[in-house]
């Protein structure tokens, strides 16, 4: 007698939600060592004062990420374990600046991207030739934001949290907790935080 195993598409999407679900647990985390395959190496920062800091401003805003959600939350999962991962300069970080872009990601964060009007690292105020830009990682499982963040894009707000490294070749605000983002203009709005991923 021949016995053929089908594979049962509950399984799968089983198995899919469990991922999707695992975003609401798994956040930004940095490993000591880095394995990067293509991308751009973290650049060597020797305090607040380097100039590497100033020469490695984005000067170009990003497009919007096309990644799936299971791939989404894959990605974080390799990040976190150092492939292509984030480099956390252990600097304190607070930019100020109007929203370009943001996008709500079914990986659990919600990117936020600023053209900067200031930046502020350890307390040191970082001088900005021409138009820079800075990435905001918020991760919704820990971090919560204004309502109006998800519908406008061209509200000034004010964040602060870790100075890191994306190997995709900038600088990123990863905030820690909820009152690290905020807007500075534009209509009032409740606080939202969501361990829900959610798509755009």
């Amino acid at each position: 007698m021949k016995i053929i195993l089908r594979k049962p598409q509950w399984l799968l999407s089983g198995l899919a939600g469990i991922l999707l679900g695992c975003a609401g647990c798994i956040g930004p985390h940095y490993h000591p060592h880095q394995i990067v395959f293509f991308g751009i190496h973290a650049p060597k920062i020797n305090g607040a004062h380097d100039p590497a800091i100033e020469t490695n401003l984005t000067t170009v805003p990003w497009h919007k990420s096309l990644v799936g959600p299971e791939a989404g939350v894959g990605v974080v999962l390799l990040k976190s374990m150092g492939l292509q991962g984030w480099n956390d300069f252990h600097i304190h970080a607070k930019a100020e600046g109007p929203v370009v872009m943001h996008q709500i990601a079914s990986s659990g964060f919600f990117t936020v991207d600023i053209r900067l009007n200031s930046l502020t690292l350890d307390d040191v105020s970082i001088p900005l030739t021409g138009t820079n830009y800075m990435r905001l990682e918020v991760f919704l499982g820990r971090v919560g934001v204004d309502k109006a963040m998800r519908h406008e894009t061209n509200e000034v707000v004010a964040a602060e949290g870790k100075l890191a490294w994306d190997t995709d070749g900038w600088f990123e605000i990863h905030p820690q907790k909820t009152g690290d983002v905020r807007v500075l203009s534009g209509p009032p709005t409740d606080s939202i935080r969501t361990n829900s991923p959610a798509s755009p």
